[in-house]
C-alpha cells in the first residue's frame, strides 16, 4: 500500500505533466511551423517602433523647421499605400484595380483623419500603427482577438517607454491614437480579406 507521501508525489507529478502538456499545446497552436518564420516581421517592426522613440522628436523638429514635415508625412503615406497594394496583389491575390481602389479608399480615410488633426505629428501614430495589425495577421493568421490585444499592448508599451525618456511624456491621448490606428489596420485587413 503506497504511503501518503508517495501518493502525493505521484499526484504532483501528474499535475505538472498536465500543465506542461497544456502549455505545449497552447504554444503549438500559436507558433506552428507556418507561423513561426513569419513572426520576425511584426516583432522586428515593433522593435523598430520602440528603438526609434528617442529620435522621432528630433527628426520631426528638423522637418518642421525646414517646412518638410507635411511632405514627409505625405511621402510615408504614399509608401504605405504602395506597400499595401503590393501586399494585396501578391499575398491576397486581389486584382490590381481592386487593390488600387481599396488603397484609394484607405487613402481617403487617412486624408480625412489628417485634415482633422491640428498637430501634424499626431498623424504619425496612424502611419506607425496602421500596418502593425496587418503584420500580426500575416504572422498569426485570422486571430482577431489576439491581434487586437498584441496591438493594444504595443501601443501602450510605446507610451510607457516614452514616459521614461527625458523630454518625453506618457499621454493617454497618444495611447488612444495608437489604438484607433490599429483598429483601422484591423478593419483594412478584414475588408481586404472579404473583398478577395
Amino acid at each position: 500500500m503506497p504511503t501518503g507521501k508517495a501518493e502525493e508525489e505521484r499526484r504532483l507529478a501528474r499535475s505538472d505533466v498536465v500543465r506542461t502538456d497544456l502549455l505545449r499545446k497552447t504554444m503549438q497552436s500559436l507558433y506552428n511551423r507556418s507561423t513561426m518564420p513569419r513572426l520576425w516581421a511584426p516583432l522586428a517592426y515593433t522593435a523598430l517602433l520602440y528603438c526609434s522613440l528617442p529620435f522621432v522628436r528630433a527628426a520631426t523638429d528638423v522637418l518642421r523647421i525646414r517646412g518638410l514635415l507635411r511632405l514627409a508625412l505625405f511621402a510615408l503615406c504614399v509608401a504605405l499605400a504602395a506597400a499595401a497594394v503590393a501586399a494585396m496583389v501578391r499575398r491576397l491575390r486581389i486584382p490590381w484595380l481592386r487593390a488600387l481602389s481599396l488603397a484609394a479608399a484607405g487613402g481617403a480615410i487617412y486624408g480625412a483623419i489628417y485634415a482633422s488633426m491640428a498637430i501634424p505629428e499626431e498623424f504619425a501614430h496612424f502611419i506607425q500603427y496602421g500596418p502593425l495589425p496587418v503584420l500580426w495577421f500575416w504572422a498569426l493568421g485570422p486571430r482577431m482577438g489576439l491581434v487586437a490585444v498584441l496591438c493594444a499592448v504595443t501601443g501602450l508599451g510605446d507610451e510607457v517607454i516614452q514616459g521614461m525618456l527625458p523630454g518625453r511624456y506618457f499621454e493617454w491621448r497618444d495611447v488612444g491614437l495608437n489604438w484607433v490606428a490599429s483598429a483601422l489596420g484591423i478593419g483594412a485587413w478584414v475588408i481586404a480579406k472579404t473583398v478577395r
